[in-house]
C-alpha cells in the first residue's frame, strides 16, 4: 500500500515538474515572440491612419547611416512625384490607395562620384548627383551632416495637394565654410549648405 502511494506521489510530482517546464518553455517563447515582434515593428513601422485621404508618412529604423527608410501610405487617385538636385519623377497614379516602404541610399560610384539610389512603390532608380570632389570631402564624415528625415519623431500627414521634404542633408556650418574654399564655385553653389533635399508631392497652385 505504501509503495502504491510512493508510486502516486512520484507521478504527481513529476506531473508538476512537467507542467512547471512546459510553462517555463511557453514563457520563454512568448518573451521571444515579444520581442521579434518589437524588432520587426521597429523596422517595418505601422500606420494607424485616420484619414485614408491624406497622405502618411513615418520614418523606419535601418541602422546604416546613408540609408534611409519610409512607411508610406497614398489614398486612392493620388499621383506620386519625387523631386531632388537629380530632377523629378512620376508622377505615378493609381485609383486605389497604396502602402509601401520607401529607401533612399547613398553610396560612392566606381569613378569616385556620389549616388544616390531610391526605391518607391516597387521601382528603383539610381542616378549620379555630385563629382568626386564632393564625396571626398564627404568621405568619412557623414555622421556630421545634419539629416532632417520626414517623420523621424511621429507620424506626419500630408494634404495630397500639398508637398513635403523627405530628407535633407545639410552641411554644419564649420563644413560650410570649409567646403567653399575646397569645392569649384559651382559645386558650392549646388551643395552648400544644402547637400541634399528629396521632396514628395508638388504644391498646388494656389486660387
Amino acid at each position: 500500500m505504501r509503495m502504491k502511494h510512493k508510486v502516486v506521489d512520484w507521478l504527481l510530482a513529476l506531473s508538476i515538474l512537467l507542467g512547471f517546464l512546459m510553462a517555463w518553455q511557453s514563457g520563454r517563447e512568448r518573451s521571444r515572440l515579444r520581442d521579434k515582434y518589437q524588432q520587426l515593428h521597429r523596422i517595418v513601422g505601422e500606420l494607424l491612419i485616420a484619414d485614408p485621404s491624406q497622405v502618411h508618412v513615418r520614418a523606419l529604423e535601418t541602422r546604416e547611416p546613408l540609408h534611409f527608410a519610409w512607411r508610406i501610405s497614398l489614398p486612392a487617385n493620388y499621383a506620386l512625384q519625387l523631386s531632388d538636385k537629380g530632377g523629378s519623377q512620376g508622377p505615378s497614379s493609381s485609383t486605389g490607395s497604396r502602402e509601401f516602404i520607401a529607401r533612399v541610399r547613398f553610396r560612392e560610384d566606381e569613378q569616385g562620384g556620389l549616388q544616390v539610389y531610391q526605391n518607391f512603390l516597387g521601382s528603383s532608380v539610381t542616378h549620379s548627383f555630385a563629382d568626386p570632389s564632393l564625396a571626398a570631402f564627404l568621405r568619412d564624415r557623414w555622421g556630421k551632416i545634419i539629416v532632417e528625415q520626414l517623420g523621424a519623431d511621429r507620424l506626419v500627414t500630408i494634404a495630397p495637394d500639398r508637398s513635403a521634404v523627405l530628407l535633407r542633408l545639410t552641411l554644419p556650418e564649420g563644413m560650410q565654410r570649409e567646403a567653399r574654399t575646397i569645392l569649384s564655385p559651382h559645386s558650392a553653389s549646388v551643395y552648400v549648405p544644402v547637400v541634399y533635399e528629396l521632396k514628395l508631392g508638388t504644391d498646388a497652385p494656389k486660387p
